[in-house]
C-alpha cells in the first residue's frame, strides 16, 4: 500500500482542513515529518490509520476522542485518504462518531461513524461500499493486515516497538510471514519435507532389499550369518568367490560328463560283445 494524498478536517490539533501530498513528498525518495512537540506529526499518522481502519494506534484508540477541540462548532471531523494497492488507486472517506452543534437552534447532534470506499475505474471512482463492516473486510483484503499488525509494523507507535520484540515467537512469526508474503517459502518448505519423507521411504525399501540380498549371499556362501561389517565390497567378494567356485564346479561336471560318456560307451561295447558271445553259444 502506498498513500498518495491525505486530507484532514477538524481532526486532532487541526482545526481546519489540512492536506498532505505523500506522492509529492515521496517523489525524491525518503521524506521526514518533523516539527515541534504538539505540532501534529503523530496526528497525521493517526489520521492515516483512522482512514483505513476507523481507529488510531496507541492510547488515542477511541474515534470519539479524535475531534479537534479547536474546530468550529458546526465543522464535521473527517479524513480522506487516497492510496494505491497493486497499481490500483483507492479512496476512502471516513467520519468518526462526533457531537456537533446543530445547524439550527441550540444544542448538539451526535453523528454516527460513516465511511465511503472508492476504487478507480476508467478514470473515475466507483463506490465499493458505504458499510463499516464491509469496508473493514475490503481494507483487510487489500493490505493483508489487521489494524494491530498495521500498527505494529507500519506505524509502530512510540513505546510499542519493545512490545513487538517481547511478543511470543508464534505471534511475531505470523505477523512477519503475512507482511513479507512468506507463503511461497512455506510452500517450498512443505515440498521439501514431502520429498524428504518420500526419500526416507525409498531408502527404507532399498535398505530392506540390500539386507535381503546380503542374507541370500551369506546363504549361498554357506555362512551362518551376515558379518556386522558386511557391505557391497563384501558382497562383491562373496559373489566373485561363488562365481569362481561355480566355474570350478562346472569344469568338474564337464569332466565327469566326459568320463560318464566314455564309461557308457565301454558298457555298450561290453554288452554288445556279451550278446554276440551268447548268440555264438546258442548257435
Amino acid at each position: 500500500m502506498r498513500p498518495s494524498r491525505l486530507e484532514i478536517t477538524a481532526f486532532g490539533p487541526f482545526a481546519g482542513t489540512e492536506t498532505v501530498d505523500f506522492a509529492d513528498l515521496a517523489a525524491s525518495g525518503l521524506f521526514l515529518l518533523h516539527g515541534d512537540t504538539g505540532a501534529g506529526k503523530t496526528s497525521v499518522l493517526d489520521a492515516l490509520c483512522f482512514a483505513l481502519y476507523g481507529v488510531v494506534p496507541g492510547s488515542r484508540e477511541r474515534a470519539r476522542q479524535l475531534r479537534s477541540d479547536h474546530a468550529a462548532p458546526r465543522a464535521m471531523t473527517s479524513v480522506t485518504l487516497d492510496f494505491v494497492v497493486s497499481g490500483v488507486r483507492h479512496r476512502i472517506w471516513r467520519q468518526p462518531r462526533q457531537e456537533v452543534a446543530r445547524q439550527r437552534g441550540s444544542g448538539t447532534t451526535v453523528h454516527q461513524p460513516k465511511v465511503l470506499l472508492f476504487r478507480e475505474a476508467g478514470g473515475d471512482y466507483e463506490l465499493l461500499t458505504n458499510r463499516l463492516d464491509e469496508c473493514g473486510r475490503h481494507v483487510h483484503d487489500l493490505l493483508g493486515m489487521t489494524v494491530d499488525q498495521f500498527c505494529q509494523v507500519v506505524l509502530l507507535p512510540q513505546g510499542e516497538f519493545a512490545r513487538f520484540l517481547r511478543a511470543e515467537a508464534k505471534e511475531r512469526q505470523d505477523l512477519l510471514e503475512r507482511l513479507f508474503a512468506a507463503e511461497r517459502y512455506r510452500g517450498i518448505e512443505t515440498l521439501l519435507a514431502l520429498r524428504r519423507s518420500e526419500s526416507a521411504v525409498a531408502l527404507g525399501e532399498l535398505t530392506t532389499r540390500v539386507d535381503r540380498l546380503l542374507h541370500q549371499c551369506a546363504g549361498e556362501a554357506r555362512l551362518a550369518d551376515v558379518p556386522d561389517d558386511a557391505d557391497e565390497k563384501w558382497a562383491a567378494a562373496r559373489a566373485l568367490a561363488l562365481r569362481a567356485a561355480a566355474d570350478q564346479a562346472a569344469a568338474a561336471a564337464h569332466e565327469a560328463a566326459g568320463v560318464e560318456s566314455a564309461a557308457r560307451e565301454a558298457a555298450d561295447s561290453a554288452a554288445a560283445l556279451a550278446g554276440a558271445q551268447q548268440r555264438r553259444r546258442t548257435a
